[in-house]
């Protein structure tokens, strides 16, 4: 099943269309678990790429291949995926994110081991500003089985 999604999400990411663009955003992220036989609390940062679609007058829909790792305060380790992202554009230069994902993770939990290598899909939501053409900050959440993660990103249009 992992590589239909991946090798769909490719075919979508690289077909051509006349209304993309590429974008490519960093992101600061917090990831947590509150499971009882492990507690895990790490910042990190990840990179994704993605390709812009304009679906409709208002939507925007972006196929992304994410790689990010964690590392502070205690735990640490790395995580990649593929993420199928909404964009509800509003006034203002705002707009709404809706994110399905799926990611692997292969963390070391400090001081246990209870360490997570896992596959799991995922669903998040947020926002954003378009800040300029070329350039957005965006803001949110993401629920991967157990694991919470909060991202703030800097997004670039090319």
């Amino acid at each position: 099943m992992n590589q239909k999604f991946l090798f769909a999400l490719g075919a979508i990411i690289f077909s051509a269309s006349a209304h993309a663009d590429w974008v490519i955003s960093t992101n600061l992220n917090t990831l947590t678990d509150g499971r009882e036989d492990r507690t895990l609390a790490s910042i990190g940062v990840s990179t994704t790429l993605g390709y812009r679609f304009d679906v409709a007058e208002n939507f925007k829909l972006v196929p992304e291949l994410r790689f990010g790792g964690y590392g502070l305060p205690f735990d640490e380790g790395i995580y990649y995926g593929a993420n199928l992202r909404g964009e509800y554009m509003l006034p203002n230069d705002l707009y709404l994110i809706g994110i399905a994902s799926y990611q692997k993770f292969d963390v070391d939990v400090a001081f246990t081991r209870n360490d997570i290598d896992e596959s799991e899909p995922g669903f998040g939501v947020g926002g954003g500003w378009q800040v300029s053409s070329r350039a957005a900050v965006e803001i949110y959440y993401e629920r991967i089985d157990e694991l919470n993660s909060f991202a703030l990103g800097y997004r670039l249009n090319f």
